[in-house]
């Protein structure tokens, strides 16, 4: 058992460092991006890296007027010094976009790979932000990272020709990888995760991959999307990329750890320009035909232009930290279950999702070595409850501009929103194949539900009756009384008709401007935790990829989600880090 865990965890952050960057990788020690390549330095602890940021760089930017990033010189197609003499590419446009929604000039300062060295220029004052950062677990002791707004990774290239449209169909096969880079990690650990069976080939450079592709000794090779286009740019034609990616690489700005206000200001900067389309542009512009996988929406993130006046100039920090606090009591306090009893009355797809998130938060704290402490009466004062001290983490919840000053938010780990349910043979896939006077049933237990099916069919426009009925009867008015033709609400309430009545039922798959996407609005379920403590966040956060990896949490969401409908969810690249390990002393 681990006597002290903050310790350890830095130490192992350190241990699994020097892993990785003692073996000298092909990738990790190519040139940095400096006019004079300089020699490859090992990463060190810089010793200092946990002062606490008082005041925040939020507070320097508003002074100055001016946002000094950090970038990369030569990595295109996100940074690049162009023969120009200026910096270009994706990151670098999406830090102008966010210096022009501050309305401060931009300032661009050279940074190398050497991420203590970063992390350094950050604590100096010397950068106020790293632009185009990809967030790895063995980063976390040095910086701070914001949301994702580009999911790269290490993807396969195969031959145009050849068969595979995923690769989950490789198995048996042959890969090619650049021996010790984030690659062949990527590679090796997506084997043991799927259970997938390839041989794996390993090259000095990616050149002598692709010539290994080309000559037949290998059926693919693994790298990243950009890199793989380039090592194949003189023959495009006769090669491709299949999706997903094996690994997943997110893209992200970096900032001093513990600056919570800094990186309000970024993420919700992100979710504004999102919202206002810049991102689409971008996206447009620099990875044509590449999917743009949105920036979750916060519930109030409103039309203001975020900008740094908005952010106190102070950062604020837990009087208790949640892990010594697991490690004292071995147990772990959560708000926000409903608590439904055995009475069968109760909806359910609410008692599908008590147990789901008892499973859920079970499956934690095992890996914790703590118990679970289900706080009674909480769902309608969860937050408040986190906020308080009172629970260490409330789950079913959303994250909330509004609440983002008392506590934290998780990645969401659950998708779910309004759709429309009709019968397997209509043609009906929206409120447009509805005809005149249709019968529409909503559950009784969603209050929003009527309105919102009267509001959409009045966009369309074709008039609907309402019939709201219990949840539980749903099906039956539409497959046997046949008083209503479909019916709309929260998928996690039709969704149990649909499994009980899959030849019967189906939940449509695009709205009514024919858009694909089956949502006619989404929501995202997250956790919220004590507010800056990010040992405890980097503990939620990795256990619950690691949920992700090991295909624990989509077999808990079966009864909540329909297979078609489950998301990429964000998964950082690394070692299972704090996982393993019992917190009690």
């Amino acid at each position: 058992m681990i006597k002290r865990l903050l310790p350890i965890v830095a130490l192992l952050l350190c241990f699994g460092w020097g892993i990785v960057t003692s073996g000298a990788s092909q990738q990790e020690q190519v040139p940095a991006p400096t006019l004079v390549p300089p020699t490859p330095v090992p990463f060190a602890d810089p010793g200092d890296a946990e002062i606490l940021p008082s005041e925040s760089t939020v507070s320097r930017i508003q002074q100055n007027g001016v946002v000094r990033v950090g970038i990369l010189y030569n990595a295109p197609p996100f940074s690049e010094l162009n023969i120009r003499g200026e910096i270009s590419g994706y990151d670098a446009d999406l830090a102008r976009s966010l210096a022009s929604t501050w309305d401060v000039e931009i300032e661009f300062i050279q940074v190398t790979r050497d991420v203590v060295r970063t992390a350094e220029m950050l604590r100096d004052g010397v950068i106020d932000l790293v632009a185009g950062q990809v967030h790895r677990r063995r980063y976390d002791l040095f910086l701070e990272f914001s949301e994702s707004h580009y999911f790269g990774g290490q993807h396969v290239l195969v031959a145009a020709a050849d068969p595979a449209s995923s690769p989950t169909e490789l198995s048996g096969r042959a890969l090619g990888v650049v021996i010790g880079t984030d690659g062949e990690r990527g590679l090796t650990r997506w084997q043991t995760n799927t259970g997938i069976d390839v041989t794996v080939q390993t090259y000095l450079t990616l050149d002598r991959a692709f010539t290994a592709m080309s000559l037949g000794e290998v059926n693919g090779i693994v790298d990243t999307r950009a890199r793989l286009q380039r090592v194949s740019a003189a023959q495009p034609e006769t090669v491709r990329v299949i999706d997903p990616a094996i690994s997943l690489e997110p893209r992200t700005f970096a900032m001093i750890r513990q600056d919570i206000n800094m990186r309000n200001l970024v993420n919700r900067t992100l979710q504004h320009l999102t919202q206002n389309g810049r991102m689409d542009e971008l996206y447009a512009t620099y990875f044509p035909g590449i999917p743009y996988l949105r920036t979750t929406p916060w519930l109030n993130l409103g039309e203001d232009v975020p900008s740094p006046a908005q952010f106190v100039a102070n950062n604020s920090f837990p009087q208790q930290y949640v892990v010594p606090q697991l490690q004292a009591t071995n147990s772990i306090r959560v708000a926000g279950l409903i608590g439904v009893t055995a009475d069968a009355d109760v909806p359910e797809s609410d008692r599908r999702l008590d147990i789901f998130h008892r499973a859920l938060l079970g499956e934690m704290a095992s890996r914790w070595g703590v118990s679970v402490e289900f706080v009674p009466n909480s769902t309608n004062n969860a937050i408040a409850l986190v906020a308080s001290g009172q629970a260490d983490i409330a789950v079913n919840v959303q994250a909330d501009w509004a609440q983002a000053d008392v506590v934290d938010f998780t990645n969401f780990y659950l998708v779910h929103g309004e759709r429309l349910m009709v019968q397997v043979n209509d043609d009906v896939n929206n409120f447009s194949g509805l005809r005149g006077g249709a019968f529409v049933a909503t559950p009784n237990n969603e209050t929003t539900a009527a309105a919102r099916a009267v509001e959409i069919a009045g966009t369309v426009p074709v008039s609907i009756e309402i019939l709201q009925v219990r949840e539980q009867d749903i099906a039956f008015v539409i497959l046997e009384e046949n008083d209503a033709e479909v019916a709309f609400g929260d998928s996690l309430r039709l969704i149990p008709h649909v499994q009980a009545f899959p030849d019967a039922l189906r939940l449509t798959t695009a709205d009514d401007r024919g858009t694909p996407v089956p949502w006619y609005a989404v929501s995202y379920t997250t956790m919220a935790i004590p507010r800056n403590d990010i040992e405890f966040r980097r503990l939620v956060e990795y256990t619950m990829q690691e949920l992700i990896l090991d295909g624990t949490l989509r077999a808990l969401l079966q009864p909540l989600m329909l297979p078609e409908d489950f998301p990429v969810f964000e998964v950082w690249p690394g070692e299972p880090i704090y996982l393993g390990y019992n917190l009690a002393p």
